[in-house]
């Protein structure tokens, strides 16, 4: 699927000035309320939210908006967002 969606943005070529490449990460809480078998080891607090959290890596070209890769935060004593975020944008082909 990333290879078709890099042939997609190689090929987009929009009339005037060349467009940019925009990574934009985002943090995401989908809370949840409950007991969640599957996921139970995915739910964690996060500054007073009960769910689960995503770090997500976007490419923005011209008109779209593409998730590339995501990571779960699962909490405290682990990996922080902000280090899940660096290295999401360390995997980023060239």
């Amino acid at each position: 699927m990333r290879g078709a969606l890099r042939e997609q943005l190689g090929q987009y070529r929009p009339r005037g000035r060349r467009p940019h490449l925009q990574v934009i990460l985002d943090m995401t809480s989908l809370e949840k309320r409950g007991k969640f078998k599957a996921l139970e080891s995915r739910v964690s607090v996060f500054k007073g939210k009960r769910g689960v959290h995503l770090v997500v890596l976007y490419l923005m070209v011209g008109p779209w908006r593409i998730p590339w890769s995501s990571r779960f935060y699962r909490g405290k004593d682990t990996t922080s967002p902000a280090l899940l975020g660096l290295r999401l944008v360390r995997q980023l082909p060239r």
